[in-house]
């Protein structure tokens, strides 16, 4: 299950498919021309393994969609631009995305439900009261990724086809978080993410009077790409919270592009320095 979103900005036209990493995302693509896609960016993996490349073509996720694309466009420019950050980062953006703000954001939900409660139900009805407190705190719950994995995953085993719109309304409450309250792991990332396409790759590969199109293929939970493409300014200020005040990745890493090209020898990787950060 995924979807793929199309929208454009004033030099591009993005085709944002947004699949599970254990599933082929191809099928989101059945009825994009590759011919057309002048840049495929792909989802690289979050570790600091020297054979990103073989991941990332050849990732479940991700190896019958390159393979398409190559197929209809062999001079499509493929590339990466994810941070890729080290171990140690990794846990401590895992330990604050997953304990610190899931848990914290839930819990300071409940209590601002609760306290309310006690201040406003004599002057509310309560039936009334209940129903907002059930649906605000349904929306907090929903908004962490494992309650959304997991929903999503449960639609899947029905037999009849009545999770889309359920998972689908799930991912844009987790886009709202992500935005409004952003997180290392997925905000952050997102933010460069997009930084990076719109303001290196897009200008890279600009032809006279032609919007470029870029396809991008990521995990279900980046939805907040989309935002962030559409209003480069949430990108800027996610960034400049996480690398300006705390700093959290290298210059190196950061500013980091890895392009994927074909030689006579197979798919080589070259590494670009964006210069943005």
């Amino acid at each position: 299950m995924g979807f793929l979103r199309i929208f454009e900005t004033k030099d591009a036209k993005y085709y944002l498919g947004l699949g599970r990493h254990d599933r082929s995302s191809a099928i989101l693509f059945r009825n994009v021309d590759f011919y057309d896609i002048d840049i495929l960016v792909l989802e690289e993996p979050l570790d600091d393994d020297k054979n990103s490349l073989a991941y990332m073509v050849n990732h479940v996720q991700i190896a019958e969609l390159y393979s398409m694309a190559k197929r209809r466009n062999p001079k499509i420019n493929v590339y990466g631009v994810d941070i890729v950050p080290y171990p140690r980062e990794i846990q401590n953006a895992l330990f604050e995305e997953m304990v610190i703000v899931n848990g914290g954001i839930s819990l300071a939900g409940l209590g601002v439900i609760g306290y309310s409660g006690v201040k406003i139900c004599k002057n509310l009805d309560r039936r009334a009261f209940l129903k907002g407190a059930i649906g605000i705190a349904s929306g907090l719950f929903l908004t962490s990724p494992v309650v959304s994995y997991t929903i999503e995953s449960m639609m899947e085993d029905q037999a009849e086809p009545i999770s889309d719109f359920f998972v689908n309304a799930t991912r844009e409450l987790f886009n709202l978080r992500t935005n409004t309250i952003p997180t290392p792991l997925i905000s952050f990332r997102d933010a460069v993410v997009a930084k990076k396409i719109s303001e290196y790759l897009v200008p890279k590969n600009k032809k006279e009077g032609k919007k470029v199109n870029v396809a991008i293929i990521y995990g279900s939970w980046h939805s907040g790409i989309e935002t962030k493409l559409c209003n480069p300014w949430i990108s800027d200020a996610t960034i400049y919270y996480f690398d300006s005040i705390r700093e959290f990745a290298r210059k190196d890493v950061l500013n980091g592009v890895r392009e994927i090209i074909g030689t006579r020898y197979g798919p080589q990787m070259l590494y670009h320095n964006c210069k943005l950060f």
